[in-house]
């Protein structure tokens, strides 16, 4: 899973869709209204993928395709990078294939804790070595 990239010009590592996007406006020298002009955002929506926080409700903001695609454009960033940070299902479906219910359990792997993604990698990874049941 990316969700780290390194930013030299930051001097080092960004976490996520909105440290990626942070930095990438901060490197053009742009406000947040400046940088809202150039990518075709409102700056309200522009800080919100920064934050990752509604200012209205206060939950997680899912960015949608288009703005992944405003920001790639107006920062000149890599879009798979973008649909990659921002976990976006599609972006998924499109370059692996995957069906429906598999985006699902991809979904519902990305929302639990680390801890508890790592206790189901290392189940996976021992249940590989049994034989199969169909054997």
């Amino acid at each position: 899973m990316l969700d780290r990239w390194y930013d030299p010009e930051n001097g080092g590592r960004v976490e996520g869709l909105g440290a990626y996007v942070r930095a990438a406006r901060r490197r053009q020298g742009w406000t947040l209204r400046e940088a809202a002009r150039q990518v075709g955002l409102s700056h309200s929506r522009l800080f919100e993928l920064e934050s990752g926080v509604s200012s209205r409700t206060g939950k997680p903001v899912v960015p949608t395709q288009a703005n992944l695609e405003a920001l790639a454009s107006g920062y000149g960033l890599p879009l798979d990078h973008l649909f990659a940070l921002a976990h976006f299902p599609g972006y998924l479906s499109s370059r692996d294939g995957l069906s429906a219910e598999e985006l699902g359990l991809v979904a519902l792997y990305r929302s639990l804790p680390a801890a508890s993604r790592q206790f189901w990698v290392a189940m996976g990874e021992g249940l590989r070595h049994l034989p199969s049941w169909k054997d």
